[in-house]
């Protein structure tokens, strides 16, 4: 497919003052969830009850579940280390994990069982699941021998392996967005994204722009409407990550670049709000999230410390809406975010600007730069990737859009533009020219 790029008690209690709204982050210890190990995913099955997993790598694991709003945990010890879980419904649910595990529970979480994954090999990790229905399923894998994608129709009674190796791959993310469509998102080395229309009984590339990076995570609002985060290498100081956003099912994509960060656990409590991790400082205690009040049209960040000489790297967030969320760490502990969107987004310093766009991109000629940034001062600025510069321009006066030739910027190829608006934090896309 052609893909064009448009560019129980609570331990300890912090309050968070940001940009003059507070939020509520408290910390649930490991002597309350009863694990020390690394938690890896929660499910937030109501706005009382959550259940999470993990495990110590390639050893045994846990589900630990609370219905009293994290002040009380129960534990299941289980055979291997849990990546992922979902319920269907408020009885029915599965975990995945090392050693080709599937775990069911029919009764909300109180009793496990194993299921047979004897199609695949026990080196497999399972590193995500997804559910359709009470009968249909899908598992991505990673780390074992050959090829795996495991679905089931009939409950997980019996689970089957996809034939066509290499047709999808999963390991970052499956989601079924309605009673057809699925997509399944494969996990660094450039990996595409895969849609079904007919609920995986075959599966389409979509893809990314060859050569952008290496696919993290994505979330569908609907079968059109998603995004994806996408890393790139950074040799200076580890990663660049790109927010990916379509609107035509992923035809086309537009973008947003943020250098020397990180992202990772896009989760989108509401069609408009959205939350993702960033970077962490955990020996210094200064751990950065992402939120979006506008269904990722505009990236934010703010910071936080918890302050208690502990720590803890959060590896996911769940949330039970916009205002509550839960984020399970490395060490056990879980830490819970409320008054979520209180933070107010338009008192913020935006990172990219507020309805910025580039297109078309890819362009074999002109390119029209169109939204609010467009203002007085602002200063355009391209390089190529050698990092030399290659155009600037000094915006003199306001525009609603403003029209730039691509080929003076040189031979066709990639190029970054930098848009520095006064009082604003910089922002840099990506522009393909074509020949």
């Amino acid at each position: 497919m052609k893909v064009f790029w448009r560019t129980l008690m609570l331990s300890v209690l912090i309050y968070l003052q940001i940009d003059g709204h507070g939020q509520v982050f408290q910390v649930i210890g490991s002597d309350l969830t009863n694990v020390s190990h690394p938690l890896r995913h929660a499910y937030i099955q109501n706005d009382s009850t959550i259940v999470a997993v993990g495990g110590y790598g390639w050893g045994t694991g846990s589900i630990i579940k609370s219905t009293d709003y994290g002040e009380s945990w129960s534990k299941t010890e289980v055979l291997h280390n849990l990546f992922q879980i979902t319920f269907v419904n408020d009885s029915l649910g599965y975990a995945v994990g090392e050693g080709a595990t599937i775990m069911k529970t029919s009764d909300a979480g109180e009793n496990w069982i194993y299921q047979n994954t004897n199609v695949i090999s026990p080196a497999f990790q399972l590193r995500t699941v997804a559910f359709a229905n009470q009968d249909t399923g899908f598992v991505g894998t990673a780390n074992g021998p050959g090829f795996a994608y495991l679905y089931t129709y009939n409950g997980g009674e019996t689970w089957m392996n996809v034939e066509d190796e290499g047709s999808v791959y999963g390991r970052a993310r499956i989601q079924v967005v309605n009673d057809s469509t699925v997509y399944s998102l494969g996990y660094g080395n450039e990996a595409p994204l895969y849609r079904s229309n007919n609920m995986g009984q075959y599966w389409e590339e979509v893809g990314f722009l060859e050569g952008i990076g290496d696919p993290r995570d994505m979330y569908f609002f609907d079968r059109d409407t998603g995004i994806a985060v996408i890393r790139e290498f950074e040799a200076n100081c580890g990663s660049n990550f790109y927010f990916l956003s379509t609107s035509d099912a992923g035809v086309s994509w537009d973008s947003q670049y943020y250098s020397c960060t990180f992202v990772r656990g896009l989760c989108f409590p509401s069609r408009m709000v959205g939350f993702a991790l960033g970077l962490a400082n955990t020996t210094i205690d200064v751990h950065n999230m992402w939120w979006t009040v506008d269904g990722g049209e505009n990236w934010d960040t703010f910071e936080y410390s918890l302050n208690d000489g502990i720590g803890g790297l959060a590896l996911s967030i769940s949330c039970v809406d916009s205002d509550t969320c839960y984020m399970p760490t490395n060490n056990g502990r879980i830490i819970k975010m409320t008054n979520a969107s209180e933070v107010n987004v338009s008192t913020a310093k935006h990172s990219n600007l507020s309805n910025f766009k580039i297109h078309p991109n890819p362009t074999a000629a002109h390119l029209t730069l169109s939204g609010s940034a467009l203002l007085p001062g602002s200063e355009l600025k391209v390089y190529n990737l050698a990092g030399q510069q290659v155009y600037s321009e000094v915006l003199q006066n306001a525009h609603e859009s403003h029209i730039l030739d691509a080929r003076r910027f040189g031979p066709a190829g990639m190029y970054l533009l930098h848009l520095n608006t006064p009082g604003h934090t910089p922002v840099v896309k990506k522009v393909v020219v074509q020949e």
